[in-house]
């Protein structure tokens, strides 16, 4: 008969660490699948990694080629500017020889 009551009693034990077994296991289902939700984006962003990374690079290419072209076109404006100095301090030099021309020829 002891023994009737000891297993009854158990029981009594039983149930509620049973119960909170269960919903134990409910957090963990919920944390599992919280955890494979936060493995598939993580999975997704790095299939996704290849084209981000060859978009990136041309565009990065592009933008070289640009600054390029844009070093070139400044070199071409200093080059210009400078001939452009040299043009007038020519232009003032043979103005200022025939004006000593004139002048030496009518006296000045």
């Amino acid at each position: 008969m002891e023994l009737i009551d000891d297993l009854k009693k158990s029981s009594v034990k039983i149930i509620p660490e049973l119960e909170q077994l269960k919903a134990r296991r409910s957090e963990l289902e919920q944390e599992l699948l919280k955890v494979n939700a936060t493995i598939e984006r993580h999975e997704s962003d790095l299939t996704k990694l290849p084209n981000v990374i060859r978009q990136k690079k041309q565009e990065m290419s592009v933008k070289v080629r640009e600054g390029k072209s844009i070093h070139k076109d400044l070199e071409k404006i200093v080059g210009t500017a400078k001939e452009h100095e040299k043009a007038l301090a020519d232009i003032d030099s043979i103005c200022l020889n025939a004006v000593k021309i004139i002048d030496d020829a009518l006296g000045l």
